[in-house]
């Protein structure tokens, strides 16, 4: 039994995960990330309804109001809507149109959070990925002090954060 080697090829491998990141990182600049609610603001409404409700039938009635739908989740009996954020009135426009077509349903809960709580989140995330990889680096540092040279712990530690990137 042969056993593939994969050290014999490492610059290969190097070339296709550089290529790799390289392609996914200019993908994001280019087309940007889908940030849900929490990070993008908006608002959610949470309805229930007992009989049978179709998303794209919801979205497609929501939409006619005017209103941009990120996405409409049914389970069971529960519809729950993800919008742009919304003033009271037009939720109210939203809870008339939907009752016209299903008759009974009743809106049991409206979230919204406004793009300046969801920009102060994006920082504290950003933040917090950032303290969390200083520390990864400062116990590797420490954990692997004794490593012999030429290697240097320090190095270990960044390695371990490049790697958790590119994993990412």
């Amino acid at each position: 039994m042969d056993i593939f080697n994969i050290v014999k090829y490492n610059k290969l491998w190097l070339s296709i995960t550089t290529v790799t990141t390289i392609t996914a990182i200019a993908l994001i600049a280019i087309f940007g990330l889908n940030f849900g609610i929490d990070f993008a603001g908006g608002t959610v409404l949470d309805y229930t309804y007992t009989g049978e409700v179709g998303s794209t039938e919801v979205q497609k009635i929501v939409e006619d109001q005017g209103i941009k739908v990120e996405r409409v989740v049914v389970s069971g009996d529960s519809v729950t809507v993800y919008t742009e954020t919304l003033t009271e009135e037009q939720a109210v426009e939203v809870d008339t149109a939907l009752d016209q077509q299903y008759k009974g349903i009743e809106r049991v809960g409206i979230e919204s959070v406004g793009a300046s709580v969801g920009l102060e989140t994006t920082k504290k995330a950003i933040r917090s990925v950032a303290f969390a990889a200083l520390a990864i680096i400062i116990y590797l540092t420490i954990a692997f002090r004794s490593v012999p040279k030429p290697a240097n712990s320090v190095e270990f530690g960044v390695s371990v954060i490049f790697a958790m990137l590119h994993d990412v």
